[in-house]
């Protein structure tokens, strides 16, 4: 497909991801484990979303429980392997993308390195999160999410090093600089005489209530202040805009929020580090340099003469140009410091420019169990147990090849105390865990579709998230509780 093709038939989603999403998608390449219900949902959304090539690893065989559960294999497939069917139906969903199956046990592979390699993020829908998958994929800096429902619950687990988010599409207030105005931008709003005040953008009139309160009073003023200011400018529509914008001139352009600042912080060797680091490095120095980050350089719509608007997104996206350049050559500085070869691409250094106000990271962890998870102090409680249901009944899986039903409460119970004591956590079963673990073992195993459709949603929209390195992921434990209708997440550190 040439880039009009793509443009038109994913014009929906590209809205959310933009075409530079999209082609990542494309070339991606995801491997999900096992083809039960969850699997298949959440393969159907990649496959809808463009994924490029998707295996799927199973080598069991299609079931009458897969004809309960999932809707992608039919009567016929029964006794058929069941990868090999579901890749064919869910292949027809969408040409461009490249669903195919792979037979192989997936025991034999966990010493085979090379084939996990080919994958930019793999899924595991088995109910044994598997610690050898996660040390292996943890060593290929591949992330992984687990991914698995039984009865009522499920949940969705992301194993990642390090995600380093730059296109976060977090919310923010307008980087107009209300109060840190540059000599081009100054010059402009100087030459707005009060003839002209109704035909400039709301941004001009905050300036210059700003800058007038400051002169007469030595400090900013309260949005209160400033609304009161606007409101003997008229009733045109640019004041209206700006009475409701009041708040912008009590903004400090010098302020960093509490991530960002915790992030310039951090101490990352430069020689090995990412291009991501790099660049924070340098917009460390930038902001010491200058008391601000620099300039996004979009400006939103305004009420305002179209020639008067135009003028002023000119001077916003000059200083944006300036101020990117500026961290360019600190980035290059540094990479000279540090003996690096590598250059870092203009597309990179432009987004990071745009977004290095609500940049993001997240470290993760390989551990499955935390000695906190089931404290009664715990805001998330219910979920953590439903977590620990869920590693309870894989070990009662693991011991008897065979999923736990009620004739089974008393063995899992005492499962359950041996993994608490395990885990040194408590020494007794903490509130709702009991009915938790009643309601997995009166689904014997069982899958609701509905509930996998739901499950499949969540983990496909997080394999989105890093594939397309767009918007934040949780972090990095979430389940759903079908009994409350109810979802909940928390890190494990």
């Amino acid at each position: 497909m040439n880039d009009n093709e793509v443009n038109s038939k994913y014009d929906r989603q590209m809205r959310l991801w933009s075409s530079s999403g999209q082609k990542r998608l494309v070339g991606s390449a995801v491997c999900v484990v096992e083809a039960n219900a969850v699997a298949c949902e959440t393969v159907k959304n990649l496959v809808l979303a463009g994924v490029g090539q998707i295996v799927l690893l199973d080598s069991e065989r299609v079931s009458e429980e897969d004809l309960a559960t999932n809707f992608f294999v039919v009567a016929e497939d029964t006794g058929k392997l069941r990868g090999e069917c579901v890749a064919k139906h869910l292949g027809e969903l969408n040409p461009d993308s490249a669903v195919l199956h792979e037979k192989t046990p997936f025991e034999s592979l966990l010493t085979d390195p090379s084939f996990w390699s080919q994958f930019d993020c793999v899924v595991n829908c088995r109910l044994d999160p598997c610690v050898r998958l996660i040390d292996l994929l943890w060593e290929l800096s591949i992330p992984l999410l687990h991914a698995h429902s039984i009865g009522l619950y499920s949940l969705v687990r992301l194993y990642c090093e390090e995600r380093t988010m730059v296109e976060t599409h977090s919310s923010r207030a307008d980087d107009l600089r209300i109060d840190a105005v540059w000599d081009e931008l100054q010059e402009y709003v100087d030459s707005v005489d009060e003839a002209s005040l109704a035909e400039v953008p709301y941004s001009v009139l905050l300036i210059k209530v700003y800058q007038e309160f400051m002169r007469e009073h030595g400090r900013r003023p309260s949005t209160k202040e400033a609304r009161q200011r606007l409101a003997q400018l008229g009733d045109e529509e640019n004041v209206e805009e700006a009475i409701k914008k009041a708040a912008l001139v009590t903004k400090r352009s010098s302020e960093l929020n509490e991530e960002l600042a915790q992030l310039m912080q951090e101490k990352v060797d430069l020689s090995t580090a990412s291009s991501f680091w790099i660049l924070v490095e340098a917009l460390k120095q930038f902001y010491e340099k200058h008391g601000v980050l620099p300039l996004s350089g979009s400006l939103p719509d305004m009420a305002s003469n179209t020639e008067e608007y135009l003028k002023l997104q000119s001077i916003y996206r000059a200083k944006h140009e300036t101020d990117k350049e500026e961290l360019t050559k600190l980035a290059l500085q540094l990479l000279t410091q540090h003996n690096r070869a590598e250059q870092i691409a203009e597309s990179e250094i432009e987004l990071f420019t745009k977004n290095c106000s609500v940049l993001e990271v997240h470290r993760g962890s390989k551990k499955v169990w935390s000695s906190d998870m089931l404290s009664e102090s715990n805001p998330v409680l219910q979920n953590t147990n439903i977590y620990f249901g869920f590693l309870a009944l894989n070990t009662f899986y693991k011991e008897h090849k065979r999923h736990a039903a009620p004739k089974d409460q008393s063995e899992v119970r005492a499962l359950a105390i041996s993994e608490l004591c395990r885990w040194e956590t408590l020494k007794s079963f903490p509130d709702g865990l009991e009915l938790v673990l009643d309601e997995l073992l009166r689904a014997e195993g069982t899958a609701l579709h509905n509930v996998c459709a739901l499950t499949g949603g969540i983990a496909s929209q997080e394999v989105i998230k890093i594939l397309t390195n767009q918007y934040v992921s949780f972090d990095n434990c979430l389940t759903f509780d079908g009994v409350r209708g109810q979802t909940g997440s928390w890190k494990i550190e």
